[in-house]
């Protein structure tokens, strides 16, 4: 649900942001986090569906580790996204 619920804060943001992709300052310390945060958090969720409730240990362990880097991002994301509008 995650991933499907990201496709609608990209159409948000980019609706927001008048479709710019990169743009200045905030905007863009923003977007450089959000876009590789967004691109994992589909990918791990596509690979979750194809791969169902049994993964491998090994595959299960570089999921997790995938989706710390991915939180990660998304958080630095979103306070890049806070500075935007508490920040001026």
């Amino acid at each position: 649900m995650g991933g499907i619920g990201s496709f609608g804060a990209v159409l948000s943001g980019l609706v927001l942001s008048k479709g710019v992709i990169g743009g200045t300052g905030a905007v863009l310390r923003h977007h450089y986090f959000v876009w590789p945060a967004f691109t994992l958090i589909v990918g791990l969720a596509t690979w979750r569906f194809l791969v169902g409730r049994d993964p491998s240990r090994r595959a299960f362990t570089l999921y997790l580790a995938t989706m710390v880097v991915g939180c990660s991002l998304m958080g630095t994301a979103g306070f890049f996204g806070g500075e935007m509008l508490l920040g001026h």
